[in-house]
């Protein structure tokens, strides 16, 4: 950072959870945020266990075709027969985020021809019906974990900011989640309980609490908890305060301060020892209201759409 000359730059590190990157930060002294992405990828990794089989079965379906060129030919012809489009199939990577997700909508859409082909060429790896049944129950839910990770991992426009709102409606979403399969319920049991576990805390992080209030399109609509919100306001006039007090408080104006009081100069009115003193004291003070005041007045303000640039 000091040889890049960047240092002053750094407002804090994003990454993921990895031991030694977290001590190369607190090395450096910087803020850390854990990268929301990453971790929303490990909770899915680990509600996939519950469907491993089936995972399994779709990725020997895919592989197969990956490997057989005359097979992947059938499968083009078949699609053909039926009048569907020739869509390719996408193969489950664990370090690829998202790709059991777009292997399982890939492979979704392809199920027609599959069932045509597979049961005349390779009988071991068709799925059951149950299997299909629970793929196509799983990818709506799965949908918004992957539409999240493409939003977020975007760099051109502002993202921190979205992570509560965010973090709430996939709640929300996965709990109004309702299935008559054991298996499916078994994926939604730990979607739930991970995103519990991982975030019943995110709305005391002061990083992600602060990017929510001063983004215009969210604010206060960014909390579900009505007291961490208040929390955060409190901090956000403390620290306007401090910073206000800093800036006006000059160790001049204390020097002056100090040599006036008690000393009542020849020529001098008796309310000059008066007038100093209220001087420093109601400069702090009104910068500290006015900083309070400007921050409610952007409270009030009306808020800008969700597809408005807030830094604009």
């Amino acid at each position: 950072m000091y040889e890049w000359e960047i240092s002053n730059k750094i407002t804090a590190v994003v990454s993921d959870n990895a031991p030694n990157i977290i001590a190369a930060i607190k090395l450096g002294g910087w803020r850390s945020v854990p990268y929301f992405a990453h971790t929303l990828n490990l909770i899915v990794q680990k509600a996939l266990l519950e469907i491993d089989n089936i995972k399994t079965k779709s990725k020997a379906i895919v592989e197969f075709f990956h490997r057989s060129t005359s097979g992947l030919q059938k499968l083009k012809e078949t699609q053909k027969q039926l009048n569907l489009p020739e869509l390719k199939l996408k193969i489950d990577v664990q370090t690829r985020w998202n790709s059991t997700y777009e292997m399982f909508d890939r492979l979704l859409k392809i199920k027609d021809a599959s069932a045509v082909f597979l049961p005349r060429t390779k009988p071991d790896l068709c799925m059951t019906q149950q299997d299909w049944d629970a793929i196509e129950e799983i990818i709506p839910v799965l949908k918004p974990f992957y539409e999240v990770t493409v939003e977020l991992s975007a760099e051109q426009n502002v993202t921190l900011s979205k992570v509560l709102i965010i973090c709430k409606i996939l709640k929300k979403l996965i709990a109004a989640v309702v299935s008559t399969s054991e298996v499916v319920r078994g994926v939604f049991r730990v979607l739930q309980s991970e995103m519990l576990t991982r975030f019943s805390k995110i709305e005391t992080n002061f990083v992600y609490a602060e990017s929510t209030i001063l983004d215009p399109r969210f604010k206060r609509h960014g909390f579900k908890n009505e007291d961490a919100y208040k929390k955060a306001l409190d901090d956000f006039k403390k620290k306007f305060a401090s910073m206000q007090q800093t800036e006006s408080t000059t160790v001049q104006e204390v020097k002056i301060f100090q040599q006036n009081v008690g000393t009542v100069q020849p020529g001098q009115s008796i309310w000059d020892e008066y007038d100093s003193e209220f001087a420093l004291i109601t400069s702090s003070t009104n910068k500290t209201v006015a900083a309070t005041r400007e921050l409610d007045k952007y409270l009030k303000e009306e808020y800008i759409s969700r597809g408005n640039d807030p830094l604009k």
